[in-house]
């Protein structure tokens, strides 16, 4: 109430309704109040949040269960007067880390075998996804199209987390000549899109790791503001090393991380487009066969 009155008198001023009294030496010069409103506009956010009541246990019960209900911050933030729609999901990201049994259902968080089955039961008994939600806070219908669309097209896939001896086999099985997505989803009774983004993971992490045992990036963390080195060029050996290494069903990025001196993905992938016209061919060839 204070700051609004301020506010409302400074625009008052600024407006020539009120008479304020000016500075002597420049008695003609008109009153600026744009830098008072400005202050006070910016700090209103400030001393609202120094002057608002705490959450209470009521207030924390009506807002889970109106999460259970399926609103969403913004149409619940009316239900409390002088709370904004960020303070709502604040406090709730609060209380989804405080209470275990609502830390189930936040966002990411993936379905356990009881859910799961619970959910699938309820869909079987004929309820709809607005009838289930409410069971579940936290959980957006999204998520719930999510579990109805995996289980239709992988029913026995298995979910959580890989095994090392997956992932092993998962690189193997990679490797091989010819083996699609499906192949191999279907041999680790994965699901493809799960496949594909462990497959994903597993390339960077190797990456990453390759990176930190290079020389060559050691030596610019030991020396980061020194003058970038100018990077070596292609050779004949790094060419058949890239091309053998595609021949083994390896990303761009992984192949970089295996040469002698590492490059980027792009790198690798502009170098590779470069090699199918046919004068970098013909190098190839000409040089390959004065080799052997």
């Amino acid at each position: 109430m204070l700051l609004s009155t301020l506010s409302s008198y400074a625009h008052a001023c600024h407006s020539g309704i009120y008479h304020v009294s000016r500075n002597p030496l420049l008695p003609n010069a008109p009153f600026n109040a744009k830098p008072l409103i400005r202050y006070f506009r910016e700090s209103k956010g400030f001393w609202e949040n120094q002057f608002r009541k705490p959450w209470t246990e009521k207030d924390n019960e009506r807002l889970i269960q109106l999460r259970r209900g399926g609103n969403s911050p913004s149409t619940i933030a009316p239900h409390f007067p002088g709370r904004t729609v960020v303070a709502i999901r604040s406090h709730w990201s609060i209380l989804l880390k405080r209470d275990s049994e609502l830390g189930r259902f936040r966002l990411g968080t993936p379905w356990t075998e009881e859910d799961r089955s619970m959910v699938l039961a309820m869909r079987k008994a004929g309820k709809s996804i607005v009838e289930i939600q409410p069971n579940f806070p936290g959980r957006s219908r999204a998520s719930f199209w999510g579990l109805f669309s995996r289980e239709a097209t992988d029913p026995d896939s298995k979910k959580g987390k890989y095994q090392p001896k997956e992932d092993a086999e998962l690189l193997e099985l990679r490797r091989e000549e010819g083996q699609k997505w499906a192949q191999i989803a279907k041999m680790l009774s994965r699901s493809t899109s799960s496949v594909v983004g462990r497959y994903q993971n597993l390339i960077q992490r190797e990456a990453a790791r390759l990176r930190s045992d290079s020389p060559a990036l050691s030596n610019k963390v030991n020396a980061p503001h020194a003058p970038p080195e100018r990077r070596p060029r292609w050779l004949l050996k790094d060419d058949e090393r890239m091309i053998e290494l595609g021949k083994n069903g390896l990303s761009s990025l992984h192949i970089g991380a295996l040469l002698d001196h590492p490059r980027s993905a792009s790198s690798v992938r502009l170098r590779r487009a470069r090699l199918r016209q046919s004068p970098w061919l013909s190098r190839i060839d000409r040089q390959a066969s004065r080799s052997s």
